[in-house]
């Protein structure tokens, strides 16, 4: 995803069109809570995968966004071929 983005960003620069994509951690939603329910024990596996989390905490849809909305926004305007990171450190 990031080389496809990279590629468009460049290949519609000189049209002012930017591509940017954002790269999600693990975000605290239905399907989430879903797929932690499935577990022997939901509140455990919760606890195990918020320690796997660097801020220690799952991110919220509200967080991602308003990262989507920066990057759609005149703010960003001279942003693109940008893999937008909002993982709460995981990737670092």
């Amino acid at each position: 995803m990031i080389g496809l983005t990279k590629s468009m960003a460049l290949d519609y620069v000189r049209d002012n069109t930017r591509v940017n994509c954002l790269c999600p951690g693990t975000v605290d939603t239905p399907s989430l809570a879903q797929r932690l329910d499935a577990f022997l024990d939901p509140a455990e596996a919760r606890k195990l995968f918020i320690a796997r989390q660097r801020m220690e905490r799952f991110g919220t849809a509200e967080e991602i966004a308003q990262a989507a909305l920066y990057l759609v926004s005149p703010s960003a305007g001279f942003v693109t071929g940008v893999a937008f990171a909002i993982d709460g450190g995981l990737s670092i």
